[in-house]
């Protein structure tokens, strides 16, 4: 089973495709479980696939579902990444140049509103650096996640949770893969703009670096 699917709103999903099932006996029985799952609705969802042997082995196994706006189609998306890469990267730049050139891009064309919507990266991305060029930690996070996507970063979300550091409250950012799958090298990026005496640049936090600055950050992936 995959660990992530992505696909559209009202989009056909083929569920038992994407699973391969084995045991000795040779008999297994698969069921699905998407209670939760709305796929009339962005969001991310959760699903889980149930695979029992003839003599009660049960094994299971979830997939995260992203389901995304349908208005805004990866395409799209993907032509507005070439058009921007194309105007901020040269085939000379070191990695640290490159998520620098990526982070001052999405900061000089995004601004900064306490308002956003957390249910797709992908349109939340694509709307912050086209019609509307603004929204809030979690729209620098998305369009940051989708140019560093597309030049071929693996990078994961990263929340730091209102329940449980009130005084800073809930902020989104990015910890981007610099390595390899093998031999990653992670380090935490952040398009959004700080204030002080945070005004910094955060395209290349180290996590001993982070915690300095801020001892008090708790945070989940």
């Amino acid at each position: 089973v995959p660990e992530q699917l992505e696909a559209d709103v009202n989009s056909a999903i083929i569920w038992r495709a994407m699973v391969t099932v084995e045991d000795n006996s040779g008999m297994v029985d698969v069921s699905l479980d998407t209670t939760g799952v709305n796929l009339e609705k962005p969001g991310t969802y959760t699903a889980c696939f149930v695979a029992k042997d003839s003599v009660g082995n049960e094994t299971r196994q979830e997939v995260k579902l992203v389901l995304h706006d349908n208005s805004v189609t990866k395409e799209m998306m993907d032509q507005l990444c070439s058009k921007i890469v194309k105007t901020i990267i040269t085939d000379d730049m070191t990695t640290q140049e490159i998520l620098y050139a990526v982070s001052k891009y999405i900061s000089g064309n995004i601004k900064y509103t306490s308002e956003g919507v957390h249910d797709d990266v992908r349109r939340e991305a694509y709307l912050g650096l086209t019609t509307r060029k603004k929204g809030d930690c979690f729209t620098f996070c998305a369009a940051s996640k989708e140019l560093l996507s597309y030049l071929g970063f693996e990078s994961e979300i990263v929340r730091r949770r209102l329940d449980l550091v009130p005084e800073r409250g809930n902020h989104f950012w990015l910890l981007v893969n610099c390595g390899t799958e093998e031999e990653p090298l992670l380090y935490h990026h952040d398009a959004s703009p700080h204030s002080k005496p945070f005004n910094l640049i955060w395209f290349s936090f180290t996590n001993t670096c982070l915690l300095q600055r801020n001892n008090n950050l708790l945070c989940r992936c």
